[in-house]
């Protein structure tokens, strides 16, 4: 497919952005929405576009900013700049609603739809919603190794590959990565059958220290190899002899701190934001659109009548950190960089604007990834009264221990009455102390 405008042909007033994909797709299936895209609601979209039938009402300028491809199509001379509805063929309606989730903060992946998203977001030069389909195939999905390898080679997933061979320490190892068939071997990319290549040697080294014999049945032929899954056979047994040496299964590289910002706000192209937000004195150039599909209280800023804010050209936003509204767009367009030390200031943005996306990202960080204590945790959740996570940890109390280690040397008059009423009422439940009865007085 044609992913941007071509240098040939027809004159670009009159060129027609090839939108459709080489291979179809797998039919859409029942999945569950995190994201509504079908509501047509004029303050909250400004194009729509077509797949399978559905229509989705989207930002132009949000998906511009995450994809060339979307950036050429709406804002070049091709034709689909000018029509009211942009149609896309030969992908589903799954997998574009799940491309959606991903460029919005959610995440709907799954074994059975990465592979559609992987392939929609190559082809559209959509790098965050592609690396988050490449974390999926490495972290959470059920595949198998064979079953990576052939993703990874299909849509050259280089850092999947990497982990994939450095993980063959064994002439066994290889057995276990590569497909059952040479005719699935064969076609596979050059780069992969160099790296077959390279390990099959290493081996033979080990097997064969005296001499560097190469075996009759493995021969190079524009870096195919052939019949190599049977001198896998033959080599298994000769290992065994050998002694395994251990190392540790390789680690996804975490990103270094004070990493650059993966996201840009500084910029004024127009066709990427419609508004712009000071904070601290710094400028965000934003989508209010955008802004205003995560959070009531953007909706109703720029598009409740009678607020002034909808009128003003840059809407002053107090209260909060430059640092903590970057992290929050950060947040809605995709990306995460929370810490232990910024997550204060971006759940004090994402309670106070009414915001369910990162305010659910900031609460699985905090029990999932942050190295805060359990006190610590507690009592920001106190401090910023995020019920769902107070709930959490007092439900996890079953005996005065427990409860001694939430609340660690702190004294209950800290919190605030709600939560000191969770946890009188929990200490009652654990010392099975009779809880006195409601009297209705009326």
């Amino acid at each position: 497919m044609s992913a941007g405008p071509s240098s040939s042909g027809p004159p670009s007033q009159k060129r027609r952005l090839d939108c459709s994909l080489s291979n179809s797709l797998e039919d859409s299936s029942a999945i569950k929405k995190l994201f509504d895209f079908s509501k047509n609601d004029t303050d909250l979209y400004d194009g729509i576009v077509k797949v399978e039938g559905q229509l989705f009402y989207v930002m132009k300028g949000h998906l511009a900013r995450h994809s060339d491809f979307f950036r050429g199509l709406f804002f070049t001379n091709f034709v689909e700049s000018r029509e009211k509805i942009v149609e896309l063929k030969e992908i589903s309606a799954e997998s574009f609603q799940i491309f959606l989730e991903l460029i919005s903060g959610g995440n709907g992946l799954t074994d059975s739809n990465v592979e559609g998203v992987l392939k929609i977001s190559g082809v559209w030069f959509a790098s965050l919603p592609f690396e988050k389909c490449q974390r999926f195939v490495i972290e959470r999905s059920s595949f198998n190794k064979k079953e990576k390898l052939v993703l990874a080679d299909k849509y050259n997933l280089e850092p999947l590959k990497k982990l994939l061979f450095d993980d063959v320490k064994t002439i066994t190892d290889l057995d276990i990565l590569l497909p059952d068939t040479e005719a699935e071997i064969n076609g596979f990319s050059a780069d992969t059958h160099s790296r077959i290549t390279k390990k099959s040697l290493e081996f033979l080294k080990i097997a064969r220290p005296r001499q560097m014999i190469m075996p009759t049945q493995i021969f190079m032929r524009d870096y195919r190899l052939q019949d190599v899954t049977s001198w896998i056979r033959e080599r298994q047994e000769a290992e065994k002899m050998l002694a395994a040496s251990s190392s540790n299964a390789p680690q996804l590289a975490s990103k270094p701190s004070g990493a650059p910002k993966p996201m840009d706000f500084t910029g004024t192209d127009p066709s990427l934001t419609d508004g712009v937000v000071l904070v601290d004195g710094q400028k965000f150039h934003i989508s209010k659109t955008h802004l205003a599909r995560h959070s009531v209280f953007f909706e109703t800023m720029f598009f409740e009548k009678g607020f002034q804010e909808a009128n003003q050209k840059i809407v002053e936003l107090k209260e909060v950190s430059a640092e903590g509204f970057q992290l929050f767009l950060e947040l809605i367009n995709g990306y995460n960089r929370l810490s232990d030390e910024n997550i204060e200031a971006v759940i004090k943005c994402s309670s106070m604007w009414q915001s369910d996306i990162p305010l659910k990202k900031c609460t699985k960080f905090l029990r999932k990834k942050s190295k805060l204590s359990k006190t610590e945790k507690f009592l920001l959740a106190d401090k910023l009264d995020i019920i769902v996570l107070k709930t959490s940890f007092i439900k996890e109390v079953q005996t005065n221990a427990d409860m001694e280690n939430l609340l660690g040397s702190l004294d209950v008059s800290v919190f605030k009455p709600a939560t000191v009423e969770m946890i009188a009422r929990k200490s009652l439940e654990i010392n099975r102390v009779r809880q006195p009865p409601v009297i209705d007085l009326a």
